[in-house]
């Protein structure tokens, strides 16, 4: 099982977002954001986020370990 290793960042004005096959950053500021939740996936977990214009992020490839470190948002 091979997963895609991404950076994120969680900071007090928001979170931020790299894939590594990717350059480009997804920006969520705090005052946008309504709910965050972790989700079980195929090929490990996800976390998606709820925005106030009714919008989803979705952010994949978490491993087991970075999401039992987070626990609950």
């Amino acid at each position: 099982m091979a997963f895609v290793f991404t950076e994120l960042r969680v900071a007090t004005s928001g979170v931020a977002w790299k894939g590594v096959s990717s350059e480009d950053v997804t920006y969520v500021q705090a005052t946008d954001l309504k709910w965050a939740q972790w989700l079980r996936v195929a090929r490990g977990f996800q976390l998606r986020l709820g925005l106030r214009d009714h919008k989803k992020e979705r952010f994949d490839g978490f491993v087991r370990e970075v999401q039992a470190n987070w626990g609950p948002i």
